[in-house]
């Protein structure tokens, strides 16, 4: 379903410089992918389900970038699974908080680096908002081949 994507990318004509409430929408849209993917028809569990998109059904260089996206404060990248924590608890900071206003990410590929507004330990984000939006769409093509071929 195309449809948190959508959603997505219409947020940015009203909240603009606030990725928050797109990472949301992807999360969404990831978590939605994992779960028909696993058959899953259950409630809950959605930070596993998210966690799996990217670690089962995302292709390797989508990995490999999202363990390359944020820096810690020791100058060491987080791992896949850590950076995909973080962004699920940017989800939940919009969901359960109405925060969305206290993250961020460059706006585009050739964007410098920028610290993530989360406090301070805050990661140095190193991807941009285009770059998860082309990440999710292409794990959910590679989930949506995944199911064709069963």
């Amino acid at each position: 379903d195309a449809l948190p994507i959508w959603l997505a990318d219409r947020i940015d004509e009203v909240a603009r410089g606030r990725p928050a409430f797109q990472i949301l929408f992807y999360l969404v849209a990831a978590e939605l992918v994992a779960k028909i993917a696993a058959g899953f028809e259950g409630e809950g569990q959605s930070r596993s389900h998210v966690q799996k998109f990217f670690a089962e059904i995302c292709s390797s260089e989508s990995k490999q970038r999202l363990s390359r996206a944020f820096r810690n404060a020791g100058n060491v990248y987080l791992s896949l699974t850590a950076t995909v924590d973080l962004l699920y608890d940017v989800r939940c900071d919009v969901v359960h908080r109405g925060q969305y206003y206290t993250f961020s990410l460059p706006r585009s590929e050739s964007s410098t680096p920028m610290l993530s507004s989360l406090g301070e330990h805050s990661p140095v984000a190193e991807i941009s908002l285009p770059e998860l939006r082309q990440i999710v769409l292409q794990g959910t093509v590679l989930a949506a081949k995944l199911l064709a071929s069963r």
